[in-house]
């Protein structure tokens, strides 16, 4: 008989092997994101920080302002009519 599978609660979120808890309320994504934009801001030779602005640098934070309702609303029409 075959092992029954389950869902794990925890999961290798960075690769290499490092088992995190899945975020799953605000504060814990906000832990989470703030973790790994300190990582990818402190390790520049991987090659994924050539998007990173002069800011987000200073700020140590990768996120950007969250979209506004009017933004939602363009992308909303522009999905439907593509």
């Amino acid at each position: 008989m075959a092992a029954k599978k389950t869902i794990s609660k925890h999961v290798d979120l960075y690769g290499g092997g490092v088992i995190r808890r899945i975020p799953v309320s605000v504060e814990e994504w906000r832990a989470y994101l703030q973790e790994y934009s300190v990582d990818v801001l402190t390790d520049p030779d991987d090659g994924e920080t050539h998007f990173v602005t002069d800011v987000q640098r200073e700020q140590r934070w990768l996120g950007t302002e969250p979209a506004t309702d009017a933004d939602i609303a363009q992308r909303e029409v522009r999905n439907w009519t593509d």
